[in-house]
């Protein structure tokens, strides 16, 4: 999501490939947590897709990969031409900051489902600890993007060809 805003004076399609290319580790990575998990059920006979975390998990990384394939498509695909590419930027950027608050909720009720999970919970252990400064700094760290994102001042700088400069002077 940050990457048009820390980068903001590279080219363009410098960082459409960076951000698709950041997003797809995610979803690998993601895909390989589930993966993971599901197997870890199975072997210990937890059932699986029980709880809202599991579900909204679920749910929240097909619509990440769907946002992926649309974005992906819409935007490095070259047929596509320009006034459909600038009318869908707003949908993908709303859908992903989304998905992107959506995801930090999935993690902080993973968390605390965890917690749950203790039979101590109500006293104050330190993988609970962990777990509730984990939470607390998801939503910092959600605020700060949710803050450069939203920001005007932070916008991506179009570079300005010499060409084009010269057309408008």
């Amino acid at each position: 999501i940050l990457v048009y805003r820390v980068f903001r004076t590279y080219r363009k399609l410098s960082l459409k490939i960076l951000h698709a290319v950041l997003h797809i580790l995610a979803f690998l990575f993601a895909a390989v947590g589930i993966k993971a998990v599901f197997q870890m059920h199975n072997d210990l006979g937890i059932p699986n897709m029980y709880s809202l975390h599991s579900w909204l998990g679920i749910a929240a990384v097909v619509l990440f990969g769907v946002q992926w394939l649309a974005g992906l498509i819409a935007f490095l695909v070259p047929p596509v031409p320009q006034p459909a590419r600038a009318a869908y930027l707003p949908i993908h950027v709303s859908f992903g900051g989304m998905l992107y608050l959506l995801i930090i909720g999935v993690c902080i009720a993973g968390i605390t489902e965890k917690n749950f999970f203790s039979n101590k919970y109500p006293v104050s252990q330190p993988r609970e600890l962990l777990g509730n400064a984990l939470g607390i700094c998801l939503v910092v760290f959600g605020g700060l993007v949710f803050y450069l994102t939203s920001q005007p001042a932070y916008r991506r700088v179009e570079a300005v060809s010499p060409e084009r400069r010269a057309l408008n002077e």
